[in-house]
């Protein structure tokens, strides 16, 4: 079995509701089954929205779960699409506050730090996973300057596996909730949405949780493990 850590963030300021929450509860309740089917151990978290916390949670999740795969999810608002991470870069904005209403006490994660760490994953082939599991997905090398970049790149200094992050959209607005946790019926006469409901994002992220997997169990057979 794939050890694998996925975890999500709480609300912040501008974004009362954050998806990500719902993904990981989701897919550790009803997609559970399926994942072990694929050979993995999920294990999940909620990350606190909080500069000054943020690496110390990293770190008892890493040392609680010793994950071979670490997954972040967080939520990109102004984004129309689900964006798979390539890199890290070492530097917070000290304008923006977190769920506490405070500010990051410098501009860089880490002191005298890399500026910045390549995501380790098969990038490209987990946006054409997600895009063909749920919603549309590309790579991405800005993952801000906020808590998102900066558990990314905690993570990839602490672990050394597989570790990246995936941004998601906000979801479609005024809609009854039973549609959007519904599978979207795409028709090939119509558009698709301009955004996605949670079940595209659901089934998104378990496309790439899956490449990942895979992506792991050929690691293992290249070093001969």
């Amino acid at each position: 079995m794939t050890r694998i850590l996925l975890t999500g963030f709480g609300a912040f300021p501008g974004a009362p509701v954050n998806p990500t929450q719902a993904i990981v509860h989701a897919l550790a309740t009803r997609h559970r089954q399926r994942l072990q089917r694929a050979g993995i151990d999920l294990r999940t978290a909620i990350l606190p929205v909080v500069y000054a916390q943020v690496e110390a949670a990293i770190g008892v999740l890493l040392k609680e779960h010793n994950p071979d795969v670490v997954i972040h999810l967080g939520l990109a608002g102004r984004r129309r699409t689900i964006s798979i991470e390539t890199r890290a870069r070492n530097r917070l904005s000290t304008i923006h506050p977190d769920a506490t209403h405070a500010f990051a006490p410098h501009m860089t994660i880490v002191k005298d730090g890399a500026q910045a760490i390549p995501a380790r994953w098969p990038a490209r082939r987990m946006a054409a996973a997600a895009s063909r599991g749920g919603f549309a997905a590309h790579t991405s090398i800005d993952a801000g300057d906020y808590l998102c970049n900066q558990a990314l790149y905690i993570s990839l200094a602490h672990h050394k596996g597989l570790c990246g992050f995936i941004h998601v959209p906000r979801l479609q607005r005024n809609l009854p909730l039973a549609h959007r946790l519904r599978p979207f019926r795409r028709d090939s006469r119509a558009k698709p949405p301009a955004l996605p409901n949670l079940c595209d994002l659901e089934n998104a992220v378990f496309a790439a949780i899956s490449e990942l997997s895979v992506e792991h169990r050929r690691v293992l057979h290249r070093i001969g493990a």
